[in-house]
This record gives structure tokens, sequence and C-alpha cells, in this order.
């Protein structure tokens, strides 16, 4: 799975290995090594590599089929969004549902603005 995703991530930025390996400043024989499943990288190229195609950690090893992470450092589904979305539309449960996700509350936001 890893060796797919890197394969497709590097295909979609119109580099091959070897301009992918001198990008990233690593060994082009070690780069395709990841791609031919011959080498695994140690967590610290994994952040070198998600960083490098914009791309979470968990998208490259499979534990995700979302290729970003959102700004709170954890993927959302679609439909997650919508329920998310519906919820923060009812003045009941937006403050709630902003303090869970750990954002600032809209209605504390037009506070300081005042």
């Amino acid at each position: 799975m890893f060796e797919d995703r890197l394969k497709k991530l590097r295909e979609s930025k119109g580099l091959n290995m070897k301009q992918a390996a001198k990008e990233l400043n690593i060994q082009y024989t070690t780069y395709v090594g990841y791609e031919k499943n011959d080498r695994e990288p140690n967590s610290e190229t994994l952040i070198i590599l998600a960083d490098f195609f914009d791309c979470s950690v968990d998208y490259l090893v499979g534990r995700t089929n979302q290729i970003k992470t959102n700004d709170f450092g954890f993927s959302i589904n679609d439909h997650e969004k919508e329920v998310i979305i519906a919820y923060r539309q009812q003045p009941s449960l937006q403050i709630g549902v902003d303090r869970m996700l750990g954002v600032e509350p809209v209605s504390e936001q037009k506070e300081k603005r005042a």
C-alpha cells in the first residue's frame, strides 16, 4: 500500500524517481527501495515524505484514505463534516461543538470584535 501511494503522489507531481529522490535529498537507490517495497522509511523520513507530498503520514501508511488532515490534525470524512456543520448551525449546540473541536466559538469571536 505504502509503495503504491508513494508512486501515485510522485506521479501527481510530475516527477520521476530520480527527481523525487533529489528533491527529497535522499539517495536514489533508497527512494527506489521505498517504491519497490524493498525498504521501509523510518518515522523521520515518513514525515519528510508527507510534508513534501502535502499529505498525512496516516495516508502514506494506509491508516486513512484521506490524503490530508484538516487544521485540527485529524481526518474527517464528508459525512462527518456534514454532521458537524448541522450541529454548528443549531445555536444551542454551536458553542459546545466549537469547544469540542478546539476552535474559538463564533459568539466569542464576535465579542472580541465589539
